[in-house]
């Protein structure tokens, strides 16, 4: 009778403890919409620097990407592991220490740049420009390579698929 107790005991705590392909399923959306978030306030930054618009209002969209890239490092920082092998959370993290890089330098300077005014623009504030825009889409090319990786072996190690 022992035995069986202890035995009904480990069934449980295993069960209670352990993750089911639809816990990983979630937890892939829930990093996947902190990530299209992220990007979302990314793109909202690249537009309004393309627009060429006031600086204060870049001020504004730069400061709100840095703020969420900020809030989404702390929370997962404070999450538990999904699992022993912590595959995603690290990947989540990963990718947004890398993003906060990108957006205090290459991201920066560009809103630096276009905070100048336009008469006091040089050919080479133009070419650093050019130069600055290409750095940042190859180093957030690397990173979300990364990041695709580690999610698919996410997604292999739970045993469902990433889908289109």
């Amino acid at each position: 009778m022992k035995y069986f107790f202890s035995l009904l005991m480990f069934a449980f705590v295993f069960t209670g403890y352990a993750q089911t392909v639809d816990d990983a399923i979630d937890w892939n959306d829930q990093i996947v919409t902190t990530q299209t978030v992220m990007l979302t306030f990314e793109d909202a930054l690249v537009e309004v620097l393309a627009e060429g618009m006031p600086g204060g209002i870049v001020d504004i969209v730069y400061e709100s990407y840095i703020n969420y890239i900020d809030y989404s490092i702390k929370y997962y920082k404070a999450e538990d592991p999904f699992d022993s092998q912590d595959i995603f959370r690290k990947a989540i993290l990963d990718l947004l220490a890398d993003f906060k890089k990108i957006a205090e330098t290459e991201y920066a300077e560009l809103v630096e740049l276009n905070n100048k005014p336009i008469e006091d623009l040089t050919d080479d504030d133009f070419e650093r420009w050019d130069y600055l825009a290409n750095r940042l889409d190859e180093l957030e090319i690397e990173s979300n390579a990364d990041f695709l990786e580690a999610q698919q072996a996410f997604a292999d190690q739970y045993g469902f698929s990433l889908g289109d």
